[in-house]
């Protein structure tokens, strides 16, 4: 039994070191396509490969709901803003502002609790994976320059962005 256990964790270790190996390879070669001057590039140290989930927010219906939520909390600010600022030119009294802010301000809670709600009980997703990076590399003036970095991959390990 223990032999068993020994080798699958031999067999993860092999599989992950691997797989970082191709990643370094992946994000150098990104890193050349879009530095600057890539000839001054020095790598300084890569972080440990993890999964990257996708969270509530990300979803289309959270990215929905959020612009939606935001969305009434402008048109509050804005009724406000008129409440204060404009109604001697608006046709609009205060009650009626008030009435409409009152309105809107119900929707608008009533949207922040669901998504609330739905972020806090979202099962995380794994969507790809990340890697930090750190490094040197000359700037725009050739000065050089310490840099760290995530790098975004999918589930084939390729480089989808830096953030």
């Amino acid at each position: 039994m223990k032999k068993v256990m020994l080798l699958s964790v031999m067999v993860m270790f092999l599989f992950s070191c691997s797989n970082k190996s191709k990643v370094e390879k992946n994000v150098k070669e990104y890193l050349r396509q879009n530095l600057l001057n890539f000839s001054s590039y020095d790598p300084v140290e890569f972080g440990d490969l993890q999964i990257n989930y996708t969270h509530y927010p990300d979803t289309p219906e959270g990215d929905s709901l959020f612009k939606k939520m935001n969305s009434y909390k402008f048109d509050i600010d804005d009724l406000n803003n008129m409440r204060y600022d404009y109604v001697e030119w608006h046709k609009y009294t205060n009650k009626q502002i008030n009435d409409s802010i009152k309105k809107m301000t119900i929707k608008y809670e009533s949207i922040k609790n669901i998504f609330n709600y739905k972020d806090q009980h979202f099962k995380e997703i794994p969507n790809g994976y990340w890697i930090s990076h750190k490094f040197r590399c000359a700037d725009k003036g050739g000065d050089m320059d310490i840099r760290y970095y995530h790098f975004i991959l999918d589930d084939d390990f390729n480089v989808l962005k830096m953030e």
